[in-house]
């Protein structure tokens, strides 16, 4: 078979053939050209998600929390005894209805009543029917409304650094309403779910009259407080095993500057203590970019 090189295929086209291939030719030129420019542009929006940020050391004071939802409950709930050998007349309440503190809940035969001792939801009861004698083995319970809990699981890593007394802040979405209030329980006893221990969590607080049980709230316990330390944002410091460090500006010229070793203490999340490393004043700058961004539920009410 013989070999056609292609200068001479090309010297043998005729006229308009070869004004079609140069017109080809052509546009796939351009075709790469542009894909070229296309490529060095992207790279260059890439390289400018990169953007070079700065802040200033400064005093400040930061709070470590940890966040949770739950039921709230009540924080006292009890059955209580009717007067053994008494004749049941009527039961003045329905089941899961509230009653003020001094109302009767039930009537005997004989004009007396058993009141409410507190504010209080009817939980359950278990009595004899109208006419017939209570017995020692009857009872109402009842569960108080105006000291409240919520009750939160928290994970094996994070419940050691919560102490009864921690305070803490309640925020309920059916009220709209926050509550201030307090660790008065932690579990020594997990229980274990995907892959992790849980443990429960109390905390008590008031209730202000608008809150009934089994709402859904959402409990921020405050693990540390630091007040009046130097802070920096959380991007700005970079971690390489067990040791910090940041890039500290020297001057006003931002192409100036040196890694500096630093002690950090407890985050926020958006911002971290400095113990040792830097002082009031000192500028640091570090890199942004998006898709490595600090991701968090975002701001606790």
């Amino acid at each position: 078979m013989k070999k056609i090189r292609f200068k001479s295929m090309f010297k043998n086209m005729s006229k308009k053939k070869k004004i079609i291939t140069a017109l080809i030719l052509a546009a796939v030129i351009v075709a790469v050209v542009f894909l070229i420019h296309s490529c060095g542009s992207r790279s260059d929006e890439e390289t400018a998600e990169e953007e070079v940020l700065s802040a200033v050391a400064e005093k400040m004071t930061i709070t470590q929390n940890i966040s949770s939802k739950g039921e709230i409950k009540s924080a006292l709930e009890e059955k209580k005894t009717p007067h053994a050998g008494y004749t049941l007349e009527k039961i003045n309440v329905t089941e899961g209805q509230a009653v003020k503190e001094g109302k009767a809940i039930l009537t005997y035969t004989n004009g007396q009543t058993m009141t409410a001792p507190y504010d209080c939801v009817v939980l359950e009861w278990d009595l004899p029917d109208p006419k017939q004698t209570v017995s020692n083995d009857d009872y109402v319970k009842i569960a108080g409304t105006k000291v409240m809990l919520i009750e939160v699981s928290v994970g094996e890593d994070e419940v050691f650094l919560i102490k009864k007394g921690s305070p803490a802040t309640i925020k309920v979405d059916a009220t709209d309403s926050k509550y201030k209030g307090e660790v008065s329980f932690v579990s020594d006893v997990g229980e274990y779910e995907e892959g992790m221990s849980q443990f429960k969590v109390k905390v008590l607080f008031n209730n202000d009259g608008n809150l009934k049980l089994g709402m859904n709230g959402k409990a921020k316990i405050t693990l540390a407080k630091a007040e009046n330390v130097i802070g920096v944002p959380v991007d700005a410091v970079s971690e390489d095993g067990e040791s910090s460090s940041v890039t500290v500006r020297n001057g006003d010229n931002p192409e100036d500057t040196k890694d500096v070793e630093v002690e950090t203490g407890i985050s926020d999340g958006e911002f971290v203590e400095i113990k040792s490393g830097l002082k009031e004043g000192d500028v640091v700058q570090y890199y942004s970019n998006e898709d490595e961004a600090w991701e968090e539920e975002g701001p606790y009410y």
